[in-house]
């Protein structure tokens, strides 16, 4: 006989008729229990059992997917023992209590399945009536993937605070500018304990709530168009101190739709304390190095004009001595003559010797004619010297470029110079000096091996030989240094430029009348000079060796610029010996003013410095003449007479130079413009050879190879046989 389902089984198979499939209740009525509870055994969507008597009664493919067990197995064995042995007490509890409805949540424990894996089961338990006697209805669900998720999430999230917790900045996360999380160094950089700021508005942390809404709003305009920003902002910690924090801020996410962010804060307090005081540091010893720069200048000039002043002058008087006493000795006095000549090559010797100094000092030509001139010069010597070829390109007024300006460009041009020939290994260079009454640029570039970019940027400094070129521009140019740019298969170019007004160093023009419609001209027929040198005896030893000159006339002296041209204004003169280097105003100066007033007057240019150095700029300004004061009597006699004719008077020697630079421009190096004799002299001298040796080697007189020699170095603008070797070595003509 069948027995009928109660009405406690009904009500149950009633709720749970949806997720069974069951859709209608007559169809509960009328079905035995039995038949009811394997309606829910085997509908079920998860595990479900029935256990009576601690021993199942029925089990659904669910739960027997779990354990792993047959149903004939299952419903022999104990459930007990499914249970891990260290849960089974703490579930035994949970499902006593439940059956008390004293617990209504569903618990966890694990089981061991038939394979010996262990798995997770979630579980709840009601208490029924089975075939007359009370049963207990159990529903399971594997949970094992969803506690390795967790455990796994757990995990991560230990390792995530372990990670924040180690990084050195503080980290804060924000959401609608709330904090919901902190690490650890939170309290460390600003005293606030992790639980403290979580919740809070992010304002804690700032000096006013002004300033944090200013931050925020930085934060969040910035990160809708970039995943991350940073800054530097003060900010507060708990115990009133204020510091400063390099704040990096990042989106989370690729879009900021939900405005969580996460911002770093890094306190640099000291770290900027400590870069103000190197930074205090390096301009100390960059205002000492430019003061240092500055004496050692000054010294240099003023040594270099008195050797110039004194002992030069001397030298050039004696000279002249020496020259007018060669004239009066008797004819047979052969020892005399000798000895005499000999001196005078000794005191040539000494002379030049002393424009080296001098011009390894200061170059003359850097106060005389100006920076152009000097770059000009330098330029042309550096090639002579290097057999770098060096191209020099100005487009600047010399008036645009006050004294202290000039030096230091003109110094940081030779130190580029100097660069190039130590380190570049370059074969040509090229030089570009722009300007305007606003600004000033020197450009040196050369096609050489070039430098690393990390030594471009490198703020200590250690590119070699940039440090003189950084402190002379830092003097100049308001703190901004020099830049350098690098290419790999261009070489380096060193650029420097000042903006601003400067100085004006505009040369004031008598804008007065001329004296030739308002004078007569003396009747006579001797050649009137005025001597115009600011070295007394140098006039003194031009006027002695004039003396005897039977048509020339010494008719006046001036010691300085402004009293020739008041001179040459006031009387009339056939020619004007005229010094360059006088205090005031230069004697190119001078004779720029001549010219303009008295275009038709001669002016024979008398000066200690050499004619490649000067003479080509004082013929353009209107010189009649180019005589270095170490040149012979009858010479200066022969000069004067040619240009008091109305000639043109150059020595061989400068036509000589003349005709080289014509060659130079053509882009010949140095020892291109040697004579085949010349050349094989060159090689040898170079390779280390004596004019002794040379002179043995060709069979060849001393005199004749010491000839040789000093056509040679007047060629190439080389002073020494060293500069002459280094030379060859650099451009492969000796081993």
């Amino acid at each position: 006989m069948t027995r009928r389902s109660s009405p406690e089984l009904i009500d149950l198979v009633n709720h749970l008729r949806a997720p069974l499939s069951i859709s209608d209740p007559r169809q509960i009525k009328g079905t035995s229990e039995k038949d009811l509870y394997k309606i829910l055994a085997y509908s079920s969507q998860v595990g479900c059992y029935i256990l009576q008597n601690r021993r199942f009664q029925f089990i659904n493919s669910h739960f027997l997917e779990y354990t792993g067990y047959t149903e004939d197995k299952m419903l022999k064995i104990n459930p007990s023992s499914l249970i891990l042995p260290e849960d089974r007490r703490k579930t035994a509890k949970n499902a006593i209590m439940m059956l008390k409805q004293e617990r209504f949540s569903p618990y966890e424990f694990r089981i061991v399945t038939k394979d010996g894996q262990i798995k997770w089961i979630m579980e709840t338990v009601m208490s029924i009536t089975y075939k007359g006697k009370r049963a207990i209805l159990g529903n399971s669900m594997d949970v094992t993937e969803r506690k390795e998720a967790s455990r796994r999430l757990e995990e991560l999230e230990a390792l995530e605070s372990s990670i924040l917790d180690a990084i050195p900045q503080a980290v804060v996360g924000l959401h609608e500018r709330r904090i919901n999380f902190a690490n650890h160094a939170v309290k460390v950089i600003f005293g606030w304990h992790r639980e403290e700021l979580i919740g809070k508005s992010i304002k804690m942390i700032y000096r006013n709530a002004k300033e944090a809404e200013i931050i925020g709003d930085l934060f969040y305009s910035r990160l809708e168009h970039q995943r991350t920003f940073e800054t530097e902002f003060p900010c507060l910690c708990k115990d009133g101190r204020e510091i400063l924090c390099r704040i990096k801020a990042s989106r989370i996410g690729e879009k900021l739709r939900e405005k969580r962010i996460v911002v770093t804060y890094e306190d640099i307090t000291t770290e900027k304390k400590v870069q103000e005081d190197l930074e205090r540091s390096r301009q100390e010893l960059r205002n000492l190095s430019i003061h240092l720069q500055s004496v050692r200048e000054e010294e240099r000039t003023l040594v270099a004009r008195k050797i110039h002043d004194e002992l030069g002058q001397s030298l050039t008087a004696l000279q002249m001595d020496l020259s007018w006493l060669s004239g009066r000795l008797p004819a047979d006095s052969q020892i005399i003559r000798d000895k005499t000549r000999s001196m005078s090559d000794l005191v040539d010797a000494t002379i030049e010797s002393v424009h080296n100094i001098t011009t390894d000092l200061r170059p003359s030509l850097l106060d005389d004619l100006g920076l152009p001139a000097a770059i000009e010069w330098q330029a042309a010597e550096f090639q002579k010297r290097f057999g770098i070829r060096c191209h020099a390109h100005i487009k600047c007024a010399n008036n645009s470029i006050d004294k202290a300006l000039a030096t230091d460009i003109f110094r940081i041009f030779q130190e580029a110079l100097t660069n190039i020939a130590r380190h570049a290994k370059a074969t040509v260079c090229k030089v570009n000096l722009t300007g305007n009454e606003k600004e000033l640029c020197l450009d040196v570039t050369d096609n050489g091996i070039g430098i690393t970019q990390w030594q471009v940027d490198d703020p200590q400094g250690t590119l070699p030989g940039c440090d003189g070129q950084r402190n002379r521009h830092h003097s100049m140019a308001g703190g901004r240094s020099p830049l350098l740019r690098n290419d790999r298969h261009a070489g380096t170019s060193p650029s420097l430029g000042r903006r601003g007004s400067r100085p004006q160093c505009q040369a004031v023009r008598n804008n007065g009348k001329g004296a030739d419609s308002n004078q007569v001209k003396e009747k006579t027929d001797m050649i009137r000079i005025l001597v115009a040198d600011d070295h007394a005896v140098v006039r003194q030893g031009v006027i002695q060796i004039l003396a005897d000159v039977k048509d020339i006339l010494v008719k006046d002296e001036a010691q300085n610029g402004a009293e020739t041209l008041d001179k040459v204004l006031k009387y009339e003169y056939d020619v004007v010996l005229l010094d360059i280097s006088m205090p005031g105003r230069s004697g190119l100066e001078v004779l720029t003013d001549i010219k303009a007033q008295r275009p038709k007057l001669a002016v024979l240019i008398l000066s200690m410095h050499p004619e490649e150095q000067y003479a080509v700029r004082a013929l353009r300004a209107g010189a009649s003449g180019y005589l270095t004061k170490a040149s012979a009597p009858q010479e200066l006699i022969g000069a004067i007479r040619k240009v008091a004719s109305g000639g043109k008077y150059v020595t061989a020697s400068l036509a000589e130079k003349l005709a080289d630079e014509l060659e130079v421009n053509t882009g010949k190096l140095p020892h291109e413009r040697l004579s085949d004799r010349e050349h094989q002299v060159m090689l040898m001298l170079a390779g280390g050879k004596s004019v002794s040796d040379i002179a043995s080697e060709l069979c060849l007189s001393v005199k004749t190879i010491s000839t040789y020699r000093t056509r040679v170095m007047e060629k190439m603008g080389l002073k020494k046989n060293a500069e002459l070797t280094l030379y060859a070595v650099h451009n492969k003509l000796i081993n």
